[in-house]
């Protein structure tokens, strides 16, 4: 508790200061920032929201993809979700990797070929989610053709920076010879290390198997 009291109170001093001296720079960043500040004082959803949504307005990126998160994923508030899907689009269009990636997630069953080039457009920036989900589309030929090699180094490249899901698909590329060669040794390495991070799968693996995390 003492540490969130502290974490909050820190937030709430960065943000306040932001408001202060950067309001008349850039009014959406400062309304999602509003947002951010009400919620730590404990506003009730609908507010926050509706802040959020005047940053997002406004054209702050980062305040459409808090306003889709809070609508489409957390179920929050009473706003129409196609306008949060709308808010969700400006954002990836305007380049946020994160956006691109939580906009292919949502149109994955409905339009999977738009959801795999926003994918290949935020993987080409690193962005670990979207490599790790390009990973999985491109193995199930979801969008488009399935390679099982390209998915490999779209899993590696996102478990060798420590995104715990792609260490886990390597390691299962390893032990069933997916796109690489087989390699218990491989195999358990990568998926010890993802048991290691508290990937569910990945100690489940290793219990079923009784390796040592």
């Amino acid at each position: 508790p003492h540490a969130k009291t502290l974490e909050d109170s820190e937030s709430r001093l960065l943000i306040e200061q932001f408001l202060s001296t950067r309001i008349e720079e850039n009014a959406g960043v400062a309304a999602r920032l509003d947002a951010l500040l009400a919620g730590l004082e404990g506003a009730q959803s609908g507010e926050v929201i509706s802040r959020f949504f005047e940053g997002a307005r406004l054209g702050d990126s980062d305040a459409q993809f808090d306003l889709s998160i809070l609508v489409l994923v957390k179920g929050l508030g009473n706003m129409d979700p196609a306008e949060a899907r709308e808010m969700l689009r400006r954002a990836a269009e305007s380049g946020k990797a994160k956006a691109k990636d939580l906009r292919a997630i949502l149109l994955v069953e409905t339009e999977p070929i738009e959801a795999r080039r926003l994918l290949e457009t935020a993987a080409k920036e690193n962005h670990l989610g979207s490599l790790y989900h390009l990973g999985l589309f491109v193995a199930n030929g979801t969008g488009g053709s399935s390679d099982p090699e390209i998915a490999a180094t779209h899993f590696e490249a996102a478990a060798t920076q420590g995104d715990p899901r792609a260490m886990f698909a390597l390691g299962r590329c390893y032990e069933t010879g997916f796109g690489k060669m087989a390699d218990v040794t491989e195999a358990t390495r990568w998926l010890n290390m993802a048991a290691a991070l508290g990937y569910p799968a990945a100690l489940a693996w290793c219990q079923a198997r009784e390796v040592e995390v």
